[in-house]
């Protein structure tokens, strides 16, 4: 029992909850409670988070959105009692069906569409739309479910601490992944996201690693969803394709702009939108540049995966994201939990053994470790936190760069990648997306090879070693 609300049976598992169904005596109705699990009824973030999604989703009354009854705790375990939809989640039906028809898929993100304009004139950012997240009910009604990771665009935010990735690998937009502040626009990447899912079968990207996944949102186009599927409209293909533009600007302007187009396709499926260039997702000012640029990318990973000794393979990175960023110099730090610093060799071409050593969030290798946030500075003397040492013995003068973290398979941090002087002009957005996908597989041939050797004795004085 959990107060007023009596549970039946297990219906469901997350991270952080179990939810049951249950009944509620004193209204004798039928109801879905989600309670903290054990092992994290103890953690304020969990705590914080689980209260946040009823409070938040208490808000937004809509046909479209799994209402919230009840927030409490009984017997040190806080509970969530909601309205309890009979019916399957998008991804069940996804696994059993294989992918959705269109029709039954555009009438799902319409509804969810509806759903969210509501959250969305209250303020409230859903961050978390994907499949799992979308019920349809036994009379076709969906419910939008699940705003644990919502934020209220209203409310004032002070940055404290790291800043993490927040949101489903396979379905979170370009912003999100770079950290980078999200608005409604986020939202309506991932309603475009799990929109190519349902019609295709297929999430629009797929990788090795979490890290991998969540770089192709910046930097890769995925493949036409009538290459999977060919019964599929142009016009839905226009679409997912205006709803997952890299830049927000891009997409639609707002949710009810989706939900007009959404009902203009229900009535005409043969209507096609006015959309800039003829080929899927891609922009036709910088195709042929973004097509070479990806090569370079597929390149270098080809040639750092192939390489087992470490110390070769740390300067094999160094060499390959230094020519691929079109730029003078980089630095490769590696991460140590056990001293929380990082650490490297100087940047190649130097004589010097010396070893750089920075505690976690000093200078702004360090600073890019601890946040877990890319850094862009184009001139690298006016920032305070730049450490001239390496300059004045070496006589290289550091002019701009963009230091970005490398990531595990749990995002989890691994190292940092620092690039220095472009050869022309200042790096841009551009260059950071393409360091972007550099990073994801220079994550995986760490963890491969390097992140957990360091945890044997004979890796352990690998900096000690000769100069590369």
């Amino acid at each position: 029992m959990f107060g007023d609300f009596q549970v039946q049976r297990c219906i469901g598992r997350g991270g952080m909850g179990i939810v049951y169904r249950g009944r509620q005596l004193s209204l004798d109705r039928l109801v879905a409670i989600k309670a903290l699990k054990s092992s994290v009824a103890t953690n304020e973030n969990f705590i914080r988070r689980f209260t946040r999604e009823a409070k938040t989703a208490a808000q937004i009354i809509h046909n479209n959105i799994v209402q919230i009854y009840y927030v409490g705790q009984e017997n040190h375990t806080f509970f969530i009692a909601m309205e309890y939809v009979d019916g399957k989640s998008v991804r069940d039906l996804i696994n059993e069906q294989k992918g959705l028809p269109e029709s039954q898929a555009v009438d799902i993100i319409l509804q969810a569409s509806l759903g969210l304009q509501r959250a969305h004139r209250h303020n409230i950012l859903h961050r978390d739309i994907k499949p799992d997240n979308l019920i349809l009910n036994k009379q076709g009604e969906v419910k939008v479910a699940d705003f644990g990771l919502a934020l209220d665009l209203g409310e004032s935010r002070v940055h404290a601490g790291p800043a993490k990735i927040e949101g489903s690998p396979h379905y979170l937009s370009p912003e999100q992944a770079m950290r980078e502040e999200m608005t409604f626009a986020s939202d309506i990447y991932s309603l475009g996201a799990t929109l190519y899912h349902m019609v295709t079968g297929e999430p629009p990207f797929t990788g090795n690693s979490v890290a991998a996944i969540i770089a192709k949102h910046v930097t890769d186009y995925p493949r036409s969803p009538r290459e999977i599927n060919g019964g599929l409209s142009k016009g839905v293909c226009q679409v997912i394709q205006k709803m997952m533009a890299k830049r927000p600007d891009d997409r639609m302007s707002n949710i009810e702009e989706v939900i007009a187009q959404l009902k203009e396709m229900t009535d005409d499926r043969t209507r096609t939108l006015e959309v800039a260039g003829t080929h899927w997702f891609m922009e036709e000012r910088d195709d042929s540049k973004r097509l070479r640029d990806m090569m370079a990318v597929l390149e270098v990973n080809k040639v750092i995966s192939q390489e087992k000794d470490t110390d070769r393979l740390l300067l094999r990175i160094i060499h390959e994201i230094t020519g691929a960023m079109n730029a003078e110099r980089s630095t490769l730090y590696i991460y140590d939990p056990e001293k929380v610093e990082i650490w490297a060799k100087v940047a190649e071409g130097l004589e010097d053994q010396k070893i750089i050593r920075l505690p976690i969030g000093k200078g702004i290798a360090g600073a890019v470790a601890r946040d877990l946030r890319t850094e862009v500075i184009n001139n690298a003397y006016d920032d305070p936190r730049f450490n001239r040492e390496v300059d004045d013995t070496s006589g290289f003068k550091t002019k701009n760069m963009v230091c970005m973290p490398i990531l595990g398979r749990e995002a989890e941090l691994l190292g940092v990648i620092q690039v220095l002087n472009k050869k022309e002009g200042d790096f841009t957005s551009y260059d950071e997306s393409i360091l972007s996908a550099l990073a994801a597989h220079v994550g995986l041939a760490l963890e491969n090879n390097l992140y957990f050797c360091l945890e044997k004795p004979h890796c352990k004085e690998v900096c000690e070693s000769e100069p590369f």
